[in-house]
C-alpha cells in the first residue's frame, strides 16, 4: 500500500508499536511527525518530532501545532501512545485512576485538537 505524499501524525512513536508504525509509514512515502514524552526518544529515519506528554490539552494543542506547521495538514492520525502494566484481574481498576490520563482522555484531546488539521478531501 501506498502512502506516498500522505501527511502522518504517530503519538508513541519512540519505541514499539508506535515506532514500528511510524518508519512503516515513512517507507510507503508518508511524511510522518512522531509524538513522545521527550525529543531525545524521537531523533532519526526521517521523522519529523512533535514532542509532548499527550495528556494535556496545552501538550496536544503543541503536537498538533507542529505537525501542522510541517506539514501544512494532516492525513492520518494514529493514537499509539499509551502507558500498560500487567494486572490481576483483581487490580485492573487501578487503571481507571486519574494518573492514567493516556488512554483514553490523551486520545480525545488529540483527536479534538487534529480534527481541523486532517485533509477533508483524499489527496
Amino acid at each position: 500500500m501506498s502512502f506516498e505524499g500522505k501527511r502522518v501524525l504517530v503519538t508513541g512513536g519512540s519505541r514499539g508499536i508506535g515506532r514500528a508504525t511510524a518508519k512503516a509509514f515513512r517507507e510507503a512515502g508518508a511524511r510522518v511527525a512522531v509524538n513522545g514524552r521527550t525529543m531525545e526518544s524521537l531523533g532519526g529515519d526521517g521523522l519529523i518530532a512533535a514532542p509532548g506528554d499527550i495528556g494535556t490539552v496545552a501538550s496536544c494543542q503543541a503536537v498538533v501545532g507542529a505537525t501542522l506547521d510541517a506539514f501544512g495538514g494532516l492525513d492520518v492520525l494514529v493514537n499509539s501512545a499509551g502507558v500498560a502494566k500487567a494486572r490481576t484481574i483483581e487490580t485492573c481498576d487501578e487503571a481507571l485512576k486519574p494518573g492514567h490520563r493516556h488512554q483514553p482522555q490523551g486520545h480525545l484531546l488529540l483527536h479534538s485538537r487534529g480534527r481541523h488539521g486532517l485533509a477533508r478531501e483524499p489527496r
